[in-house]
């Protein structure tokens, strides 16, 4: 869009057999080399830069020889304002810093760029520079103690003929953030059959992207996260316990910038006792004996074996260690109908269900 016509008369004597320009600008010299040819009397000069440029047109004959015209010294004003900058991006750290760069301008007679600032979607831009900030890296300082979770930029630049550009591409910047989210809490849990169901209190912080549940059992130190989730869950159901173990949950928030609320309580909860299952006995008839043999059982301390004869009552008849899984009994004889059941004993002293009875007919 910079421009100089240049205009001149035919010279007399030998025909012209072409024209070349010398142009100066900034106290630096160049031809162009058959910037005309012989029977053109005026060109355009384009140019990328405006100032105040020396202009001598040079004619050539056949035989080489050149003859110089007088000196022409013309200012080229640029009339276009520069494009919007682009490439606008910016870097935050948790000090409250955001640093700005954006590209270089295709224009060369850029000499400057305003930059300005919003700290919400929809509020007024202020002017950061109260004059043309002449190099493309801007460094903000914000407070991270706002509220406010963006904060917004843009940027003009300014010619030397005081134009200036539309304005970039509106940036916006998540806010440094130095405050961890407030705490959140268990509030509430139950034991229930199927595990241990757990209520939260979440944090009232507007910037949190996760919440995580954290378990650890009575024999770990650190809390681990078992359970995530991107939005706030309003109950979990842990059946991951193991019975009669002792758990410690506690619960917080974790925002954008990485940085974790508070663990202000844990709570304890004990799993609910696992139900013990009745044994399954098994019996042999034989001709002068029953045999009675019963499966392996991890939790078992002893046995208990009970005996009734024909509908009378039940006496227990052995306890066994936990490795005796057999019980023969001799004591037996004609027309009688013998029945046994059996029993689990624990260390801590519970007790199975009977097993169902088994009956044998002599």
């Amino acid at each position: 869009h910079l421009q100089k016509e240049l205009s001149w008369t035919q010279p007399e004597g030998e025909a012209v057999v072409a024209y070349h320009l010398q142009r100066s600008f900034n106290g630096k010299k160049n031809v162009a080399l058959n910037f005309a040819t012989p029977g053109d009397t005026f060109k355009l000069d384009s140019l990328e830069e405006e100032g105040i440029y020396r202009y001598q047109l040079i004619a050539q004959d056949a035989a080489g020889n050149l003859a110089f015209s007088a000196e022409v010294i013309t200012k080229v004003f640029d009339r276009e304002r520069p494009g919007m900058p682009e490439g606008l991006v910016a870097e935050t750290d948790t000090s409250g810093i955001i640093t700005l760069t954006w590209d270089a301008p295709k224009e060369k007679d850029v000499i400057g760029y305003y930059v300005y600032a919003a700290d919400g979607e929809g509020r007024a831009f202020r002017r950061l520079t109260n004059r043309a900030w002449p190099m493309r890296r801007f460094v903000d300082t914000v407070s991270t103690k706002l509220l406010n979770q963006h904060r917004y930029y843009y940027v003009t630049a300014i010619d030397k003929d005081i134009l200036y550009s539309p304005a970039s591409d509106t940036l916006q910047v998540v806010r440094p953030d130095g405050m961890p989210p407030a705490p959140a809490h268990v509030s509430d849990f139950r034991v229930l059959d199927q595990g241990i169901r757990l209520s939260f209190r979440h944090s009232h912080s507007r910037d949190v992207v996760k919440h995580q549940l954290l378990r650890r059992s009575r024999t770990q130190e650190e809390l681990d996260v078992i359970q995530e989730w991107p939005q706030p869950p309003f109950n979990y159901l842990d059946t991951t316990v193991l019975a009669e173990e002792t758990y410690f949950y506690a619960y917080r928030g974790v925002d954008a910038s990485g940085l974790t609320g508070e663990i202000v309580s844990e709570v304890q909860a004990v799993a609910k006792r696992k139900e013990l299952m009745p044994p399954e006995l098994q019996v042999a008839d034989e001709e002068d004996r029953i045999i009675l043999t019963w499966p392996v059982r991890d939790e078992a301390f002893a046995w208990q074996l009970y005996r009734s004869v024909n509908g009378g009552p039940e006496q227990r008849v052995s306890t066994l260690t936990a490795d005796q899984l057999e019980y023969v009994d001799g004591r037996i004889k004609a027309g009688q109908t013998i029945a046994y059941r059996l029993r689990l004993l624990r260390a801590d002293g519970r007790r199975s269900p009977f097993s169902q009875p088994v009956e044998i007919n002599r």
